[in-house]
């Protein structure tokens, strides 16, 4: 319903954020206690009816109070949830959801250990899916094993929290920083300069090359992990113009 115009206006003009919000609070609270499969299933609709929201109501999503405890139940849901087997759709959902909703909150305050902490998660879902795969002797691009039985349900995630994580990268240090100290920048540039363009289809390579290059224009220190990890054979390799010159810089 929050996806049509009409029936989403009803249901704001009654409140429907506080009732969602308080919904969403009580789900991660349940989990503290256990992962019942009822709580997960409930915290995936949720997440999908957010992230209409945030498509269709940025503005309501940047000041509207009570989704901004959203973002803090949020953060603690996705520590809760972090990279275990058995709730991975919904750590997807939820790192996903997260990075949209601060993307219209930048200039809401958040404590910086929440956000250091979320953001580094948010890294790990960027990087962690894909690896390198040995097939007929030569190295492709691949999805992680532990990331292939899920993978049909959350690539999409996957596409969107990257294209969120490019645009959010200007608006947070602490986001940069987690990139940067992750390692996120010799990981990415390594594993394809390994594979060498085999199976590293265009939409994937778009939002790599979308981020990267997010990264190097936010921090200057970036430049120079670039350089000394194979940054000028990926440029070469992929033919990022924008990234070879800033490299040559």
């Amino acid at each position: 319903m929050t996806a049509e115009d009409l029936s989403r206006k009803i249901l704001l003009d009654n409140d429907l954020q506080s009732v969602l919000s308080l919904y969403f609070k009580n789900c991660v609270d349940g989990l503290e206690e256990k992962f019942e499969e009822d709580i997960l299933r409930s915290m995936e609709t949720l997440c999908g009816v957010f992230l209409n929201l945030v498509v269709l109501e940025p503005e309501l999503i940047a000041e509207n109070e009570e989704l901004h405890k959203v973002t803090q139940s949020i953060f603690k849901c996705a520590k809760l949830i972090c990279n275990k087997e058995d709730t991975l759709t919904l750590w997807a959902n939820i790192i996903t959801l997260g990075v949209f909703f601060l993307r219209q909150q930048a200039h809401v305050k958040y404590d910086k250990d929440d956000l250091t902490k979320f953001f580094s998660m948010v890294v790990s879902f960027i990087k962690a899916p894909y690896t390198s795969l040995t097939v007929d002797s030569a190295e492709v691009l691949s999805v992680a094993e532990l990331y292939i039985p899920v993978w049909d349900s959350i690539y999409q995630l996957w596409y969107l929290c990257i294209q969120a994580t490019t645009s959010c990268l200007p608006m947070y240090p602490t986001l940069v920083y987690a990139m940067m100290s992750t390692g996120f920048l010799p990981h990415i540039i390594r594993l394809l300069n390994k594979v060498h363009g085999r199976n590293v289809d265009e939409d994937t390579l778009l939002c790599l090359i979308g981020v990267i290059t997010s990264l190097v224009t936010s921090e200057v220190k970036a430049v120079d992990v670039l350089r000394s990890c194979g940054g000028f054979e990926f440029a070469r390799l992929y033919n990022c113009s924008e990234l070879e010159k800033l490299i040559e810089k």
